[in-house]
């Protein structure tokens, strides 16, 4: 007996999941021929045992009209008793429907509600919504705060939406972290700047300092993960080195640009020439303030983009 066989017998004994996963099947055209209404079928079966997996399958179908006539009304019901068991994604689907009035009346606290339960179950699409329900004081207060850290949530788990909008929310200031007890002991970095930098490189892409050299503990990069090339390096030297005056140690950051926005981008002041880099291609700023930190965040995107190849 193949798989397809025993899933078939035991769904037509009456077990919920074979039922759903028969509902699957018939969905995909996973050893069965693609039948959106045997997969309404099969998907009301387990969801009328109460099977929650099933429920929100079978509110989704009715949601798009696969396999049986669209239906708002019946969505919101087979999503409303997924999530009232606890499942995130019919949890989210719920505050969708609840947010824009499909179904049901519009209400963003109510979608509020439901988008926060999904997110605190670790669901990204909620944790991203409910990011823009606080960054746009939609069904609660206007919060950056609150936005930023769900966004941040989102963006960890590799949600692109939620990257672009993390990266929009530092550039304009509302999602600027401070420095922590905890941050500040664990990294050779401790400029308010570096450590924003730090948490810009996490949040936005996913990336950590690579510490290379252990005779120069105080050196790192920071790389694509696609080309594997880098995009950017923080080190702590004196300000002599850099052509000032001063014995001072700073920390700064080298970055890539085009060779033809060197002449103009490059004053001997707040951008330098590339501190152990090739000068046609890295400068280097002091992460002391002299450059406003939402301006460093653009320039990170763009030496990331001239990594690309």
């Amino acid at each position: 007996m193949t798989d397809a066989e025993r899933i078939r017998q035991l769904a037509t004994e009456g077990d919920p999941e074979a039922q759903n996963r028969l509902g699957d099947m018939y969905h995909d055209g996973a050893a069965v021929t693609k039948d959106h209404a045997e997969a309404v079928l099969w998907y009301g079966k387990a969801a009328e045992q109460g099977y929650a997996e099933a429920q929100k399958n079978l509110g989704w179908m009715y949601f798009y009209g696969y396999g049986t006539l669209q239906d708002d009304g019946k969505a919101v019901l087979w999503y409303g008793k997924a999530a009232e068991q606890g499942y995130a994604e019919a949890q989210y689907g719920i505050g969708w429907m609840c947010m824009n009035g499909r179904g049901v009346p519009q209400n963003d606290a109510e979608a509020v509600l439901w988008y926060g339960k999904a997110a605190e179950q670790g669901y990204a699409e909620a944790q991203y919504s409910l990011s823009l329900m606080y960054l746009n004081g939609r069904g609660v207060p206007q919060n950056d705060a609150d936005a930023a850290e769900w966004c941040r949530k989102a963006a960890a788990q590799g949600h692109a939406d939620a990257r672009h909008n993390l990266r929009w929310m530092y550039r304009n200031g509302k999602a600027v972290p401070h420095i922590s007890e905890e941050n500040s002991g664990q990294c050779v970095f401790r400029s308010e700047q570096a450590q924003n930098v730090i948490r810009y490189l996490r949040d936005v892409y996913g990336d950590e300092l690579e510490f290379l050299w252990p005779r120069s503990p105080d050196n790192a990069v920071f790389r694509r993960k696609d080309t594997g090339k880098w995009y950017g390096a923080l080190l702590k030297i004196s300000r002599k080195k850099l052509g000032f005056d001063s014995d001072e140690i700073v920390e700064i950051a080298d970055l890539r640009a085009r060779p033809d926005e060197m002449g103009s981008l490059v004053d001997m002041r707040t951008y330098l020439p590339g501190y152990h880099m090739n000068k046609k291609h890295w400068y280097t700023v002091c992460l002391d303030g002299s450059v406003n930190i939402g301006e460093i965040f653009r320039r990170i995107d763009e030496s990331y983009r001239l990594a690309f190849k």
